[in-house]
């Protein structure tokens, strides 16, 4: 069943009505606007491109302009759980690699949460050195989009969006890998499928949120349920990886869903410290695709992207914005699933 499709048949009206909704045309009454507006936010809808149409006024060549670009990830090199760090690092390293190739000049910057805090953002937007920014790996507390809106350098963000104003934006698919990892699991005969995922106070709470609704999303369509949503908070000792193991040990899930491969190694680890295994006992998936490995050497059933897909569009529309020839844009990058040896078909 298409997404339209299980949100009409939910929300109780036609795939016309769905449609009219999302793209805010028809007269529709207010209460069923209302209705299919709040699935349409619960289950994270974002169209595959909202891109503006260029200007028709000649430019210059965007080597010529495209000049320093700021890159900034502060969660590079974390050890919180909650990054993603691979993939951050190999994000960063497209970017370098199609800033390079754009004719332009890469400035990366990297270490610390807080804009106030980075001296090299801080002189560079002061004494107008960057033509563009990209961000990726922070949020509107962290003092970056605040920054850039007042200085009113063009700006770019990775796989967020801000509450601050309407910025551009790129991001992988987290709502269709979610409901990848689901379908997949789904397929190979599973019907107890559970979720572990970081607190809603997360860092990265939008786009595991977004991996959320997806997963549940294709549950729905297959009139499934989550067997558990269980909340990770590595702080707290009965929501870490090791506590919410003991906890899925005594569920009657066949199949677990971790919103990151750091999480699932991590999950796996504790699985077997109980004398278990995966995926004999337990079937395991994460996402992000990033570079860890899991204890016994186990390919991980996960989501990827192409980073090079990502850093080609970021880079693109950062030349549109510097040149004045759109507005602000977003667009989500598509995933697919590799699978692994840590899911495996039940009977």
């Amino acid at each position: 069943m298409s997404f339209i499709s299980t949100i009409a048949k939910e929300a109780g009206v036609s795939t016309a009505t769905v449609s009219l909704v999302a793209n805010n045309k028809g007269k529709i009454s207010q209460a069923t606007r209302k209705r299919v507006q709040n699935l349409l936010d619960r289950y994270q809808f974002q169209p595959r491109s909202s891109r503006a149409v260029k200007s028709k006024t000649p430019t210059q060549s965007t080597a010529a302009q495209l000049g320093t670009i700021c890159v900034i990830c502060p969660q590079i090199t974390s050890d919180d759980d909650d990054a993603p760090a691979g993939v951050y690092r190999y994000w960063s390293q497209a970017l370098q690699l199609q800033i390079l190739k754009k004719g332009g000049n890469f400035s990366f910057v990297t270490g610390d949460l807080q804009a106030k805090n980075n001296p090299i953002f801080e002189h560079g937007l002061n004494d107008g050195l960057f033509k563009g920014i990209i961000l990726m790996g922070v949020e509107d507390e962290d003092g970056y989009m605040n920054a850039a809106l007042r200085s009113r350098v063009p700006l770019v963000i990775l796989n967020r969006r801000s509450l601050h104003g309407e910025f551009s934006t790129v991001g992988q698919d987290n709502f269709g890998g979610g409901r990848l990892i689901a379908k997949h699991l789904i397929e190979l005969g599973h019907q107890h499928i559970g979720m572990i995922a970081p607190s809603s106070q997360s860092k990265i709470s939008h786009y595991i949120q977004a991996r959320q609704a997806g997963f549940e999303f294709e549950l729905k369509t297959h009139d499934l349920k989550p067997s558990f949503m269980l909340e990770l908070a590595p702080k707290e000792h009965d929501k870490t990886i090791k506590a919410l193991a003991a906890k899925v040990r005594k569920s009657e899930a066949t199949a677990v869903f971790l919103s990151t491969d750091l999480q699932a190694i991590q999950f796996i680890e504790q699985w077997e410290a109980m004398g278990l295994s995966v995926p004999d006992d337990i079937s395991v998936a994460g996402f992000d695709h990033a570079d860890v490995q899991t204890p016994g050497g186990l390919k991980l059933t996960t989501i990827a992207h192409d980073s090079r897909v990502v850093a080609q569009r970021a880079v693109s529309m950062l030349e549109d914005l510097i040149n004045g020839q759109s507005e602000s844009m977003s667009e989500v990058v598509q995933v697919s699933l590799v699978t692994g040896d840590t899911t495996r078909r039940i009977d």
